[in-house]
């Protein structure tokens, strides 16, 4: 029975990405910004035990039931976890854009030089560190994930 959330350790050293990620980044983001999300989702569940047992992204997705005084901050800091959690174990160097991402991307923003324009704009008006990723779902139009 889960009774609070936990930072996980990183699957690899904190300065295996540089130069790329410089490891005191690496550390600060992962020891400092990443467990304050933690101990954040813990103390606004701390009288919801019922709530703390959900895996987080149950949790995420249940914030319409209940909660509402603390559901902006339950979004910001368990989808922060979550986010974390997801970019640590997705982090890896040598990769090049190419493919149908890359097909995809100048299809639908005219250029990758555009697609990153329109994507760090976004990513600086959004809650936390400002780290963001591309994501596809099946169904969704590109460039959807800005309208909101």
């Amino acid at each position: 029975m889960r009774i609070s959330y936990t930072l996980a350790s990183l699957p690899y050293e904190y300065g295996v990405l540089e130069p790329h990620f410089h490891e005191s980044t690496m550390k600060i983001h992962h020891t400092k910004h990443h467990q304050i999300y933690v101990i954040n989702t813990n103390d606004a569940l701390k009288n919801f035990p019922e709530l703390a047992k959900l895996d987080i992204e149950d949790l995420i997705q249940n914030l319409d039931k209940g909660l509402v005084d603390k559901r902006t901050f339950l979004r910001n800091n368990a989808g922060g976890h979550a986010n974390h959690s997801m970019f640590w174990n997705g982090l890896k160097t040598g990769t090049k854009l190419k493919g149908k991402l890359k097909s995809a991307i100048e299809r639908d923003f005219a250029s990758v030089e555009n697609f990153k324009e329109i994507f760090e704009k976004a990513v600086a008006t959004r809650f936390g560190s400002g780290w963001a990723w591309v994501s596809i779902e099946i169904g969704w139009k590109a460039g959807s994930c800005f309208d909101s």
